[in-house]
């Protein structure tokens, strides 16, 4: 008799189903590991991008609603069931779409415990299925044993490539997020300004995005407004908050270079922008509705600093290699050979990307008991417990500190034996200048000293 599902979950898996309140984080979580497996394209094409794009927020938002019950480690131990399960059943990303209304769609609703586990099922079924096709394959075709270590090692370094390439786009879609939701909520503030001669809702209506003749002008506009944002990230970046001007001048651009995003293809606007980066020949796109951003744009650079000109052609080699990785990830993804070999099971651990949402945070500062760190151009301060906060106050040096895009959430090292040095260093200089030691030295002649001992001594 066959395993129930629940009974897995909940013994392998540690997925509690008996506690309602988890139940919504659960479901969200299944949707964004499933959806999270299609291409970009595919979740537009179906409608769930949107979708997609507000799980991460959502489950940010119920994580912190849920620690008010429930411990962060439960929390967590809720999360990984889940993404170990889908780890474990790995399905194909076109059965996903083919089936994405019966695994999907009902998550939006709200979740019952017979839903979530009709899920999970569905799932497990068609792994088992899939790996049944599999294994009648492999029994036709010769066996590739003799290849599996040369293979083996080319396909870890191919999945390398691709998790790197994923990791990159991955940060750059949360960091123009993230900064336009700053930039809208600080302008619904200033209620009181006045109106821009330009916006985004009227060059959209300019853009004839169904237009496959007018692509190539669409992709100019994109590498155009790339270049404007980094401008004025490099303006006084300081002003850039506070300055009501320069954020109307960053929405517009973050607004075009988003939408662009949601029509064409990332593949396309990367080489595209990889080409414009090597040839920097661009002028304004053909649009009247961009004729005043053009002037605000303008007005921007020429007043640009020296030093912010040297750190925007420092920016654009960043970023020039950066796109070259992308690009090597998604030829690697369309030779014949990675097609064939991806489908082998042998080879399924290693498309796991463990850190693929992970990446560094600068550590900037320790400000009291603030910890100030960087991610991209986004600053955060962070509050450790009193014992760290003691220590990386001792040796900021020790500390690194990583960011994971998927959560929102921060987690650091500590070398202890980096502490321990720093600590044995600072009582050895302690005991190298004890009170003794520094005592200045008695000038009085002995006899002086010898007579006031002296209880006869008359005074």
């Amino acid at each position: 008799m066959e395993t129930p599902i629940k009974d897995i979950l909940k013994e392998k898996y540690k997925i509690d189903f008996d506690k309602q309140d988890l139940q919504e984080l659960i479901s969200k979580q299944v949707d964004q590991e499933l959806l999270k497996r299609l291409d970009k394209p595919d979740r537009q094409q179906l409608n769930q991008d949107s979708y997609f794009k507000e799980l991460q927020q959502s489950l940010v938002g119920m994580k912190e609603r849920l620690s008010n019950v429930f411990t962060s480690d439960f929390i967590m131990q809720q999360v990984n069931g889940v993404k170990d399960f889908f780890n474990d059943h790995a399905i194909n990303p076109e059965t996903i779409k083919n089936n994405i209304k019966d695994l999907v769609t009902w998550n939006q609703d709200s979740p019952t415990v017979e839903n979530i586990t009709s899920t999970f099922d569905k799932v497990r079924d068609i792994f088992v299925e899939e790996q049944d096709q599999f294994s009648k394959i492999e029994k036709e075709q010769p066996s590739l044993s003799n290849q599996f270590d040369s293979l083996k090692d080319m396909m870890k370094s191919s999945y390398q490539t691709i998790n790197q390439g994923a990791d990159i786009q991955n940060l750059r879609n949360y960091e123009q997020v993230s900064r336009l939701e700053i930039i809208n909520q600080k302008l619904e503030l200033q209620s009181d300004t006045q109106e821009t001669p330009y916006n985004f809702e009227t060059l959209n209506q300019n853009i004839e995005w169904s237009n496959p003749d007018k692509k190539e002008n669409i992709i100019d506009l994109y590498n155009y407004l790339k270049d404007a944002h980094n401008t004025i990230a490099y303006s006084e970046p300081y002003s850039n908050d506070t300055n009501i001007d320069k954020l109307k001048i960053e929405q517009f651009t973050l607004q075009g270079i988003q939408s662009i995003e949601e029509q064409i293809s990332p593949k396309e606007l990367n080489e595209s922008r990889i080409e414009h980066l090597e040839n920097n020949n661009l002028s304004k796109p053909q649009y009247d509705a961009i004729n005043d951003f053009d002037k605000a744009i303008k007005s921007v650079e020429k007043n640009l600093p020296n030093e912010a000109r040297e750190q925007i052609q420092e920016s654009e080699k960043s970023e020039s290699a950066q796109n070259n990785i992308i690009k090597e990830a998604y030829n690697i993804q369309q030779t014949e050979v990675f097609q064939s070999l991806n489908e082998k099971n042998e080879f399924n651990e290693l498309a796991q990307n463990t850190d693929d949402k992970q990446v560094t945070a600068s550590l900037l500062d320790v400000d009291g008991d603030k910890v100030i760190v960087e991610v991209g151009n986004e600053q955060y301060a962070l509050t450790l417990n009193e014992t760290d906060t003691e220590k990386i106050q001792t040796n900021e040096e020790a500390f690194s500190f990583n960011f994971n895009t998927e959560t929102n959430e921060f987690n650091y090292l500590i070398d202890e034996e980096a502490i321990s040095e720093t600590l044995q260093e600072n009582d050895n200089e302690k005991k190298s200048h004890t009170p003794e030691q520094q005592a200045e030295p008695n000038t009085l002649p002995q006899e002086y000293i010898d007579m006031a001992e002296n209880n006869d001594f008359e005074r």
